[in-house]
Formats: C-alpha cells, sequence, structure tokens
C-alpha cells in the first residue's frame, strides 16, 4: 500500500493512504538499522510503500512498516479471519 507522510514525531511517522485513512509507522519499524530521530530515516511529505500490521477495533488507524514491505501478506492484511493457533498438549515429564 502507498502512502504519503503526514508526520514525523519521536516514536514514529504518520502517513495518510486513502481518504480518511491515517496509520502510524512505530520506530521500530522504519527500519533495521539505529537513528537518533525518525527524521534521519523519512520525512513530511514523502510517498512511501508500507505494509499494514495491525488495524485497531475501529477500523479508522492502522499500524504500519517500513520494514515488512515486500512480505507475504497477512491474514490481517488481507481481511481473512485467521483460526486462533492450536496449542500442543505438553506431556508430563
Amino acid at each position: 500500500m502507498e502512502g504519503i507522510v503526514t508526520n514525523v514525531v519521536k516514536f514514529g511517522a504518520f502517513v495518510g493512504l486513502e481518504e480518511g485513512l491515517e496509520g502510524l509507522i512505530h520506530v521500530s519499524e522504519l527500519g533495521d538499522g539505529s537513528f537518533l530521530h525518525p527524521r534521519s530515516v523519512i520525512q513530511e511529505g514523502e510517498h512511501v510503500k508500507v505494509k499494514i500490521l495491525h488495524i485497531d477495533s475501529g477500523g479508522r488507524r492502522l499500524g504500519l512498516s517500513l520494514r515488512h514491505v515486500g512480505q507475504p501478506g497477512t491474514a490481517k492484511e488481507t481481511g481473512e479471519a485467521k483460526e486462533p493457533a492450536e496449542r500442543e498438549a505438553l506431556s508430563p515429564f
């Protein structure tokens, strides 16, 4: 998904996607390296490709990533329901 960076703050960057949708790229999702401030990695007005990591319950705010762009999509991104993971029974010692 593509968007435009609307604001850069010390905890990440906000990206405007479609009309009325905005997401946050947390600093941990900006890249693999270390940096002092997100502005050293990303700038307001920059066009970026992002991956949706999660959607809040209201569906209007998104958790985004630059690090995971190009990796296979998730059920959360495609809208498919995902079954809860089953736990394997542990045998006693």
